[in-house]
């Protein structure tokens, strides 16, 4: 199992992250369609109660394509707890979102395994960076994507 925990103090409001992160669905929005390392698409396919939605994900990172079906549960404006649910993957993601200094502290739980044994045996090797770079920049697009939003929102 690949696990990694990636972190970062974004320049906007709780709430800007939250509502970036809670509209599931936008996440695509966030990356440069040149960006190797971002969301392609992410559409809800089921909804469970207020705050649980199942998504079918395609994501990109560097070279490697993945397909799989997540469930997320959010914690509004404090988890988004995602567990994979279909797909050559197992596992699941926890983000923290918390107050701190200079903005929002975002934190980054990931507990990844391929269910294939050459995935799994590659991801031995190169696994923990792809996953990590994949957060480094997810986190990058949305702290961009929040604080774009932000700032446009107090101009008008």
């Amino acid at each position: 199992m690949v696990k990694i925990r990636v972190s970062r103090v974004m320049k906007a409001s709780q709430d800007a992250v939250w509502d970036k992160l809670a509209d599931v669905e936008a996440w695509p929005s966030w990356a440069p369609s040149e960006s190797k390392y971002r969301v392609l698409s992410h559409p809800i396919v089921e909804r469970e109660g207020n705050n649980v939605v199942v998504c079918d994900e395609e994501e990109q990172a560097w070279f490697v394509k993945s397909h799989h079906r997540d469930r997320y549960t959010l914690t509004p404006k404090e988890k988004l707890t995602e567990v994979i649910v279909l797909g050559d993957f197992k596992g699941g993601i926890e983000l923290r979102l918390s107050n701190g200094p200079g903005g929002t502290l975002v934190q980054v739980y990931a507990d990844i395994s391929p269910k294939k044994p050459l995935a799994r045996f590659l991801g031995f090797f190169i696994g923990s960076r792809l996953l990590t770079k994949f957060w480094i920049e997810l986190l990058e697009q949305l702290e961009k994507s929040a604080s774009e939003e932000a700032a446009s929102g107090q101009s008008t």
